[in-house]
């Protein structure tokens, strides 16, 4: 019996001429090829001496096996069924394996960036499998790092608010002693604490500004259109009032056209402020630190992007290190950092500052020797009104 997709044998085939060749000739077996089909022909003798020749249809060859299967549509039918259940099945095995991957790659991530406030869905932690209990233990790290990272910023909040008030007590007590001592015998000792209370200051300015840019998800920064061409030439201009007793030169160099950008006046100034002293700091003694304002593709393919550069000819960072120098409290070097009466801030709050106004900030060291900090914004938008 023939069934399913098995081809039957031809009923109009005429088997007389290769049956006469069968018995007349010496061979046992033999193939015979017969229009379009194959015969095996089989020489077998009777009990009697007569001769008899059988035949058994042979299956197709390649080629007519393919020609018989284009020949009927119930085959590619049931082929593309076929198929189309396997491609089905294959997809949402993909889609139910690799999206729970995804999606936790996604989370580590943001938590990568510093976003800490994303979770994964329950329609995934959810899930009887082991994947569900990763995405559930990836919810719990994200809120157990985000409730240490909270407790830590107030911590440093609240405890620089708390010392701003005894700092401003101290301050008015080397008043008084200043007015008690018309001599001056104590001049010296009061310089100095007077000294350490103002770096004290700077230090919690520098947490509080900080914690508030730390706060920038949830409370967007106000923002105005300035022009940065001008903006940062007078930055520029006032950092160089303070590196002059030390020889140091700041050049500004920028394009004609004025550079428009949308930003909060308060937060860039800071941003851009620290970087300058920054290079200020550790420039040696008459040298040039040099600022330059321009524009550049952006490699994301995002248009044009305002570009800052800031490069000194200082000893430059280790290699190492060039990654972390925007990290909270990071410094090369403790002595260094003591003797030049750095905190680890500054870099941090440049980072913070950028982030906020969507830009990106990157330092490199250069040859022979120097530091570069370059510093990515986006353009001011026009708007249109109609």
């Amino acid at each position: 019996m023939w069934g399913g997709w098995r081809p039957r044998p031809p009923a109009d085939v005429d088997l007389a001429v290769p049956a006469r060749a069968m018995i007349a000739g010496s061979e046992e077996n033999r193939i015979f090829e017969v229009g379009e089909d194959d015969f095996l022909g089989c020489r077998l003798n009777g009990p009697s001496g007569r001769v008899y020749a059988a035949f058994t249809w042979n299956r197709p060859r390649t080629y007519r096996m393919l020609l018989f299967i284009l020949g009927r549509p119930s085959v590619w039918l049931r082929l593309w069924v076929l198929m189309s259940v396997v491609i089905v099945l294959c997809w949402w095995l993909a889609r139910y394996l690799v999206r729970p991957v995804l999606e936790v790659q996604k989370l580590v991530g943001h938590i990568a960036d510093g976003d800490y406030q994303q979770r994964l869905p329950e329609s995934l932690t959810g899930r009887y499998d082991e994947l569900g209990n990763l995405a559930a233990d990836m919810n719990r790290v994200t809120s157990t790092v985000e409730a240490v990272i909270k407790g830590q910023q107030q911590l440093l909040r609240d405890v620089s608010h708390e010392l701003r008030s005894p700092l401003a007590r101290i301050r008015v007590s080397l008043e008084l002693l200043r007015s008690k001592d018309p001599a001056g015998n104590s001049s010296g000792v009061l310089n100095k604490i007077e000294r350490d209370v103002e770096r004290l200051n700077e230090l919690i300015q520098q947490v509080l500004d900080l914690s508030r840019l730390d706060q920038v998800q949830s409370i967007p920064l106000p923002r105005e259109t300035l022009n940065l061409s001008e903006f940062l030439g007078e930055i520029s201009s006032m950092v160089q009032f303070e590196a002059s007793p030390w020889r140091k030169t700041i050049r500004y160099r920028t394009e004609g056209d004025p550079v428009m950008v949308c930003a909060s006046e308060e937060h860039l100034q800071r941003a851009l402020e620290n970087v300058l002293r920054n290079a200020v700091r550790y420039a040696p003694e008459d040298s040039e630190i040099t600022v330059d304002l321009g524009w550049v593709s952006d490699p994301q393919g995002a248009g044009r992007l305002v570009r800052i550069v800031v490069a000194d000819q200082g000893p430059g960072v280790p290699p190492e290190h060039v990654e972390r120098v925007f990290d909270p409290f990071f410094r090369c070097e403790e002595d260094r950092g003591r003797s030049s009466g750095g905190t680890g801030l500054g870099l941090a709050i440049v980072r913070k500052a950028i982030d906020a106004h969507q830009g990106r900030v990157k330092a490199r060291n250069l040859e022979p020797h120097g530091l570069e900090v370059e510093i990515l914004l986006p353009p001011d938008r026009p708007t249109t009104t109609g």
